[in-house]
This record gives C-alpha cells, sequence and structure tokens, in this order.
C-alpha cells in the first residue's frame, strides 16, 4: 500500500467493522444481499419451512462474527476492529 495513503488511513481513524460480508458464516451469492449459514427463522409466508436468515453484507449480529481468513483484507486488515464487542461497536457509530 501507498506509504500516504496508509499514513491518512491511520490519520483519520480509518476502521474496518466486523461484518456478515467478513464473517465465516456469511454466504453471499450476489454483491450485496446472502445469507448466515447459521441464524435460521421458521418462514411462515410461503412454506412454513425454516430458512437461512437473509443478511446484508455491512449488517453484522452482536455474538456471532468470525472472521473468514478466505476474505483477505491485505493490507487493510491492521483496520479491522476486533478489541469490543460488535454491539459494543454499533452502539459507538449511532
Amino acid at each position: 500500500m501507498d506509504a500516504n495513503k496508509l499514513a491518512e488511513l491511520r490519520r483519520i481513524g480509518y476502521a474496518v467493522r466486523p461484518s456478515c460480508g467478513l464473517c465465516k458464516h456469511g454466504q453471499f451469492p450476489s454483491d450485496e444481499w446472502g445469507t448466515c449459514a447459521v441464524r435460521v427463522y421458521q418462514h411462515e409466508k410461503h412454506s412454513e419451512s425454516t430458512r437461512n436468515l437473509s443478511v446484508h453484507r455491512n449488517g453484522s449480529c452482536a455474538d456471532l462474527f468470525e472472521l473468514d481468513a478466505t476474505r483477505n483484507l491485505g493490507a487493510f486488515a491492521e483496520f479491522l476492529v476486533t478489541d469490543a464487542p460488535v454491539a459494543e461497536q454499533q452502539t459507538r457509530r449511532t
């Protein structure tokens, strides 16, 4: 990464927050929307079957995030916020 870019990211306090898009449980066949491999719900609208929960790649849950090592953050890995539970991080954003 360009040294000046890295310095600017650090200066502004840039952060990569845990999200479904980085979690090993997120499954995203399209760009934005997918499902969680762990979270399920009883779908009653059409079939009353159990389904995996639909999620947006930028969303997150409070207790399940596990970084998927195959989703390489490269030089941005240093900006991944991992020091607080996701719910606490969400509170800080509001």
